[in-house]
């Protein structure tokens, strides 16, 4: 390894390092706690997990109009709302479109298992099912990443998670 590469990586691994501490010295970051220790929310972050789960009962609402603007009150006028690998969709109008598609032929529930929250980031794990006109419920598991501005969903990402399901 040439001198300057070295001086270049540790000159790079300084500033990351500078940037991490300075982020936990501004305030959304904190330290890590030890495994079995419990860490509480701040009552911001309470706020946010309580719009995303809010949010994720919006979905359960009828008629599907009424679940899409409940929704959308939810979110920041440019929110970004991206599926695993599909395209993103930008800006309420455009989710608005996207949410119509989804809820046109389908009922929505989400059975939400774990939320927490750490500074404006909020993430849920859960069991989306998507109830067919013909009573056909198609359940699959997601995690959802939420990032939240002004007390509103800003970015919405969903994993879907693979669906290998064994019977003992």
């Amino acid at each position: 390894m040439q001198d300057d590469q070295a001086i270049d990586r540790r000159a790079m691994m300084t500033a990351g390092l500078g940037a991490i501490i300075a982020a936990g010295l501004l305030g959304e970051s904190r330290i890590a706690a030890a495994p079995g220790d419990v860490v509480e929310m701040t009552a911001a972050e309470k706020a946010n997990v309580k719009v995303v789960n809010d949010f994720c009962k919006a979905w359960d609402l009828q008629p599907a109009a009424a679940a899409r603007e409940k929704m959308q009150s939810l979110m920041t006028e440019g929110c970004v709302w991206k599926i695993s690998n599909s395209a993103a969709a930008v800006g309420r109008a455009a989710i608005g479109e996207r949410m119509t598609k989804f809820l046109a032929n389908t009922h929505f529930n989400l059975n939400v298992f774990d939320t927490f929250a750490r500074g404006s980031l909020v993430v849920n794990s859960r069991i989306d099912s998507n109830i067919h006109p013909d009573g056909v419920d198609t359940p699959y598991p997601i995690v959802g990443v939420f990032f939240m501005k002004d007390g509103k969903i800003n970015e919405w990402y969903e994993l879907t998670m693979r669906r290998e399901m064994k019977i003992a």
